[in-house]
């Protein structure tokens, strides 16, 4: 009943509709996958980040309780019976113990403790400052993550959806997917940045609990070397070769409460949360550069962009930590010797070294590095698909897209170098001229990695 050429043209195109169909279908399947790698890593961020929050104001409710000092009663009690009350007075002399430098420092303690029932406590008063700012970066840390992740999460649902069932066309799809990929960044830069401020208040308790002895100094080197050997412990610990593929790095990420019991339960407590929170924003950057690079978690893509994602972290990171440690060294001279006054060396450390100099680090990476990756990545989709119209593929070295990532880099370069002169400049010589008035060893080690 029907014509040859007319079945056969309706056959030719009902074959042609169903290719159609099928190339679409992978490429929204293509995107899927894309989408829950990204999906996940924002899951991620928002673990670690929410745990983070809650340990504020866990610390503020802790720093709120009695804790007592490090001082031996039994050991100080001769000095006391002895009618000698202050440790600036002491005297040996054959009615006494042997003074060593152990007692002396308990019972200076003890002259800036408060006695209740037997017992030494440190004073309500020293956490003053401390509980103000825990509650403000606190309330002001919910307020901006909250804020910025509900609107970044309805934002990444609508584009995904116009990704998934309103773009027709391949590129329309890749605009979309290009300007999730900024916000993305943006977002997670933005949000790892509210967890500076908390660094200066973990410093800030670290060194009281060190002045009143129940805290005992922490070497930079020694917590490095400990994630070291936990991350080398986690590759090298398999069963076969292929597991090299798959290490274990949950130990790195890991936030261990301690037990309440222990002696030094609120130090191990605050240093524990400052190393996760630190591990933390190290692993958001490392998602920032990997997803900035490449849309999957494939070996390939990995290892290729992980010295890139390392390198970012190394030159914009690694530093401004440095910095802030060195500021905790500078802070913990004074504290040491029970000046808890933000006085003009701290305020020079503060202001000149850390919020005008040194943080044009991390501001450079969030306005710098990451738009050129972004960038890009856009050039390169685009570059993609005007291979696979012409029947052809990039090759495995193509430089296409570090060309115009790097041109994107140099073409503002002139303004980022005349900011990192100026302002490093001044950041450099208020951390080192506050390193030298402290004359504290750990202070000028953090600051000659940091001049490095």
């Amino acid at each position: 009943l029907f014509p040859v050429s007319s079945a056969s043209g309706f056959g030719r195109q009902r074959g042609c509709d169903q290719a159609a169909a099928m190339v679409a279908l992978g490429t929204k399947m293509d995107y899927a996958k894309d989408m829950t790698f990204h999906v996940l890593a924002i899951a991620w961020l928002i673990y670690g980040e929410s745990k983070i929050l809650v340990s504020v104001f866990d610390i503020a409710d802790e720093i709120d309780k009695p804790i007592a000092c490090g001082v031996d009663a039994a050991a100080i009690a001769p000095f006391m019976t002895s009618g000698t009350v202050n440790s600036s007075t002491v005297t040996s002399n054959a009615t006494l113990p042997a003074m060593t430098e152990s007692l002396r420092r308990q019972l200076l303690i003890k002259d800036h403790c408060e006695l209740r029932d037997g017992q030494y406590f440190i004073p309500s008063v020293t956490w003053a400052a401390e509980r103000f700012w825990f509650d403000f970066f606190g309330i002001l840390f919910a307020v901006n993550f909250a804020l910025w992740s509900f609107l970044f999460l309805i934002g990444m649902f609508v584009v995904y959806a116009m990704i998934l069932f309103q773009a027709d066309k391949e590129e329309d799809r890749h605009r979309w997917e290009g300007r999730l990929d900024f916000a993305r960044g943006l977002y997670m830069v933005i949000v790892s940045m509210l967890t500076f401020n908390l660094f200066l208040l973990y410093a800030t308790v670290l060194n009281k609990l060190t002045a009143f002895g129940v805290w005992e100094r922490d070497s930079a080197a020694a917590i490095v070397s400990s994630k070291y050997q936990t991350a080398k412990g986690a590759t090298l610990d398999t069963d076969s070769w292929t597991d090299l593929f798959s290490p274990n790095f949950d130990a790195l990420f890991e936030f261990k409460v301690p037990d309440r019991s222990e002696p030094l339960f609120l130090g191990t407590f605050v240093r524990n949360v400052a190393v996760f929170t630190c591990m933390t924003l190290l692993k958001n950057i490392y998602l920032v550069m990997v997803s900035s690079i490449s849309d999957d978690l494939h070996i390939v893509s990995l290892i290729f962009a992980t010295p890139f994602a390392v390198l970012a972290i190394g030159a914009f990171y690694v530093p401004y930590l440095a910095a802030l440690f060195c500021w905790k060294n500078i802070e913990y001279a004074n504290a040491i010797n029970f000046n808890f006054d933000f006085d003009h060396r701290v305020r020079v450390a503060t202001f000149g070294g850390l919020f005008f100099g040194l943080q044009i680090l991390p501001n450079l990476f969030i306005s710098w590095v990451t738009p050129a990756f972004l960038y890009g990545k856009e050039k390169w989709d685009t570059y993609v698909e005007e291979k696979k119209q012409g029947d052809s593929e990039p090759g495995l070295c193509d430089m296409t897209f570090w060309g115009h990532t790097f041109k994107f880099l140099i073409s503002r370069s002139a303004t980022v170098v005349g900011q990192y002169i100026i302002q490093g400049t001044i950041g450099l010589s208020c951390l080192g001229w506050a390193s030298w008035d402290a004359d504290d060893s750990y202070a000028k080690a953090a600051y000659w990695l940091l001049f490095g």
